[in-house]
């Protein structure tokens, strides 16, 4: 099982008001690390496709 995530904050931000993600992984899911490499994303590193 899993989730896809656009790499965006506001996809972020309606998949946890829709509860998206736990119902995906079937439990809590910690988002803080997720979160904060979308609001301030590293220009040197690419998302893995």
């Amino acid at each position: 099982r899993g989730a896809w995530l656009h790499p965006d904050a506001s996809c972020l931000d309606l998949a946890l008001r829709r509860g998206g993600l736990p119902r995906s992984f079937r439990g809590a899911v910690d988002t803080g690390l997720l979160a904060r490499d979308l609001e301030d994303p590293d220009p040197t590193l690419q998302w893995k496709r």
